[in-house]
């Protein structure tokens, strides 16, 4: 719970402020967000993957990630992009790291060279993007 609040008192100018507005428009508090991330976030909606274990199975899964039948929520790969792996859908980037070459300037997080080349690397993969959002 204090990493989320951590995370709330850090996210005044960022694109996670909208998201704090929008949990505290709906009425979603910090301990039912905490659960519901827990939920769509557990063992059998996650797939490990890289190009060493991509076997039929989890390449019919990751070739349905659209699909409403299909619960897997991450993917966490280990140069796929490098490969020639084309993404549909790709709606959230986890990193397993706090912090890479960016810093903290006046408040805000700048982000280094190793973040913007990996936000380019997953930008190639990331193709297919069906849904139209609303304009703010």
């Amino acid at each position: 719970m204090k990493d989320i609040e951590k995370i709330h008192s850090r996210a005044k100018g960022t694109s996670l402020e909208w998201a704090f507005n929008y949990f505290q428009k709906e009425n979603i508090s910090f301990d039912n967000l905490i659960k519901e991330l827990q939920g769509d976030f557990s063992e059998e909606k996650v797939m490990l993957l890289d190009s060493q274990n991509v076997d039929g199975e989890r390449q019919l899964k990751l070739n349905s990630l659209e699909s409403k039948n299909n619960e897997i929520r991450a993917i966490f790969a280990v140069n796929m992009l490098n490969e020639g792996w084309d993404v549909l859908n790709l709606f959230d980037i986890v990193r397993l790291y706090d912090t890479r070459d960016g810093s903290w300037i006046r408040g805000k997080y700048k982000p280094g060279n190793t973040t913007m080349g990996e936000a380019q690397l997953i930008a190639r993969g990331a193709r297919y993007f069906p849904f139209q959002l609303d304009k703010r």
